[in-house]
């Protein structure tokens, strides 16, 4: 039986890992971590599986590179985790640390930044 990734389902929980854990600092490692998952060989080898079939080299790369850069800007607009000044670079934010250790999903998460800090029960 073939086994595929189902790393889309669960893409930014996993980049904010990578990034609370400083193995990614900048798009351009975010983008070589994703060149070295299993997804990224599941993709090449049965294209059809992800919806990729008929696509060029070119294009998968920019497909990946996009989902990619999506799931970061995801993390960044939640305020998970931050772009440095150069637009390159990025770094956690405690709440990147929170969801990373307690394994909380990207929409559980966003919930519990938007309550007040006063929220609880009363």
């Amino acid at each position: 039986e073939i086994v595929e990734s189902q790393l889309l389902e669960k893409m930014v929980e996993t980049l904010n890992t990578e990034v609370s854990q400083k193995v990614v600092t900048n798009i351009s490692q975010a983008i070589t971590w994703m060149k070295s998952t299993f997804f990224f060989v599941r993709v090449r080898k049965n294209p059809h599986f992800y919806g990729m079939q008929g696509k060029s080299e070119q294009e998968m790369n920019q497909y990946l590179k996009d989902r990619c850069m999506r799931s970061l800007q995801e993390l960044r607009d939640s305020n998970i985790i931050s772009f440095l000044g150069d637009g390159y670079g990025m770094a956690p934010n405690p709440a990147s640390h929170i969801m990373s250790k307690h394994l909380v999903p990207f929409d559980v998460m966003k919930r519990f930044i938007e309550l007040n800090h006063d929220a609880g029960p009363k």
